[in-house]
C-alpha cells in the first residue's frame, strides 16, 4: 500500500462520510424509516445502527480505492451513497453487482 496522500480518495471519502451523516439527520428529522431488507439491523426507533454505518464506511474505504480514472469524485460518491443508501435510491433502482464500488468477497 502507498503511503502517499491521494486527494481524490481523501475527497471522496469526506464526501461520502458527510453524506451519510446528512443522510442520518433527515431520516431523524422525519423520523421516515428507510426501507431496509430483513437481514439489516435497525434501532428501537427505526434508524440504522452504528454497525451498519460503520460498514458503510467499510465499503466506502474500499470503494475510495477503486474509484474509475475518468470518473469525477462527486459523481463516484454519489453512485456510492445509491448503493449504501436505500431511502435515496429512485424507484425502480437495481444496483449493479459488478459496479466499481462492489466489495468482491471470497
Amino acid at each position: 500500500m502507498s503511503h502517499e496522500f491521494d486527494w481524490k480518495k481523501f475527497q471522496f471519502i469526506t464526501m461520502v462520510q458527510t453524506a451519510l451523516i446528512k443522510n442520518m439527520l433527515d431520516l431523524e428529522s422525519q423520523r421516515v424509516r428507510p426501507e431496509l431488507e430483513e437481514n439489516q439491523e435497525v434501532d428501537e426507533r427505526g434508524s440504522k445502527t452504528v454497525m451498519l454505518t460503520l460498514i458503510d464506511m467499510d465499503d466506502a474505504f474500499y470503494a475510495a480505492e477503486h474509484i474509475p480514472e475518468d470518473k469525477r469524485v462527486c459523481e463516484a460518491a454519489y453512485e456510492f451513497m445509491l448503493f449504501a443508501c436505500e431511502n435515496l435510491r429512485p424507484e425502480g433502482y437495481k444496483p449493479d453487482m459488478s459496479a466499481w464500488y462492489i466489495k468482491v468477497r471470497d
